[in-house]
C-alpha cells in the first residue's frame, strides 16, 4: 500500500496502521465520522476522526492523525480524571470505562 493512497474501506487504513506496528486498531464508522477502537485507544478521552469517508484523508494522513492523537498526553482519560475528580473522594471514581461514560 502506498503512503499516498486514498484508502476505499476502514479495512485498508487498519492494515495499513498494522504495517507501520500499530497492531489490534479498528477504524468504527458513525453518520459522518469515524473513531478508532482498540486496546491501544482504551484510554483515550477523543477517539473520533471528522472525516464522511475514508478516502477524505491519505493512509498516511490516516496514521498521522492515529499517532497524533496517541501522542497528546491530554488526550488520555487520566489528565481528565485529575482534573475533573482531583478534590473529590470517591472510591472507583478514576477508571476509564467510567470516566468514558461521562465524557
Amino acid at each position: 500500500m502506498q503512503a499516498d493512497a486514498f484508502p476505499e474501506r476502514t479495512e485498508e487504513v487498519v492494515r495499513y496502521l498494522k504495517q507501520l506496528g500499530i497492531p489490534g486498531v479498528k477504524l468504527v464508522k458513525g453518520p459522518g465520522y469515524f473513531c478508532f477502537e482498540g486496546p491501544a485507544t482504551d484510554d483515550w478521552i477523543n477517539h473520533t476522526v471528522e472525516v464522511p469517508f475514508p478516502s477524505e484523508l491519505t493512509l498516511d494522513q490516516w496514521s498521522q492523525t492515529f499517532r497524533a492523537m496517541n501522542d497528546n498526553p491530554n488526550n488520555r482519560s487520566t489528565v481528565r480524571a485529575s482534573c475533573r475528580f482531583k478534590d473529590l473522594d470517591i472510591p472507583g471514581i478514576c477508571n476509564s470505562k467510567f470516566i468514558r461514560q461521562l465524557g
